[in-house]
């Protein structure tokens, strides 16, 4: 049997529907799947091309009160003011919806599927609990429990994710995994990520991962990242005593394998009194 040509490769790879997992061949995303989701914030927009790629699985990444949770309700209220569809995988129940309303999302239009309501502060809780019930092995067991019952929860909110994106119609399906362990995440494999990579190509689908960290993108989607400027945030007030937060200053970081040229960063206020996102 004679050797493979690299173009021979290639045409198998878009036989099969994997061409754009070739670097070369990465397109733009006005090119791929039906174009792009703008966000409503036009600074982040421009980092983005336009907004987040339809057809992609794509990324908002950072740590507690850096603004992500802002993002993506400002990217759910944009997509509804325009009469589409979308749709919250809740993990572990921590979605505020007096937050959500006060950032626009009009909660009578939102599929908003609500995981566990037990937290990880719950099942430590409850491990601690076990502890005191058997001295001699349970530190072990009790940690084994805590991250089983997390697997199990984490994997009935990725067969529900699976169910939204399969019953099609979406323009916006977000996945909150951001009180999730990064140890638990890891036990999925990462062939799962590239199955729903492989469910929303070439559909009008933006899947969105809400997490502390970066996990998985498809080949033209995007991961941005948000840090805090300033760990102490934005105060008003002459006196320590009389002193009100107001707001912080977030940057935010864009990473992908194309377009380079590009900026690939920019500055967001997160301002309390409304909670607005603004370009800074």
């Amino acid at each position: 049997m004679g050797s493979l040509t690299c173009a021979d490769l290639e045409l198998l790879l878009h036989k099969h529907k994997l061409g754009g997992t070739l670097p070369s061949m990465f397109p733009k995303p006005q090119e791929f799947g039906l174009g792009v989701l703008p966000t409503g914030l036009a600074p982040l927009d421009c980092l983005l091309g336009g907004g987040f790629p339809r057809g992609q699985l794509s990324e908002v990444t950072g740590p507690h009160s850096t603004g992500r949770t802002s993002v993506i309700c400002t990217l759910l209220a944009t997509t509804m003011a325009r009469g589409e569809l979308v749709a919250l995988v809740d993990t572990l129940d921590t979605f505020d919806p007096t937050f959500g309303a006060t950032a626009w999302v009009d909660l009578s239009k939102l599929l908003w599927i609500r995981g566990s309501c037990e937290s990880t502060a719950d099942m430590v809780i409850r491990s601690i609990d076990e502890q005191k019930w058997n001295l001699t092995n349970t530190l072990n067991s009790s940690s084994l429990k805590k991250d089983s019952r997390m697997v199990h929860v984490l994997n009935r909110a990725l067969k529900a994710l699976r169910l939204v994106i399969n019953a099609g119609g979406f323009s916006v399906v977000v996945m909150d995994l951001v009180d999730i362990p990064i140890s638990t995440i890891r036990q999925i494999p990462f062939t799962t990520w590239l199955r729903l990579s492989r469910m929303i190509e070439d559909s009008k689908t933006a899947c969105m991962l809400l997490a502390a960290r970066p996990i998985a993108r498809s080949p033209a989607g995007h991961t941005i990242v948000m840090q805090s400027v300033r760990s102490d945030g934005r105060w008003i007030g002459k006196s320590d005593r009389s002193r009100v937060f107001c707001g912080l200053e977030v940057q935010v970081r864009v990473l992908r394998t194309r377009r380079r040229n590009m900026e690939t960063s920019c500055r967001l206020s997160v301002d309390c009194s409304d909670f607005n996102l603004t370009a800074r």
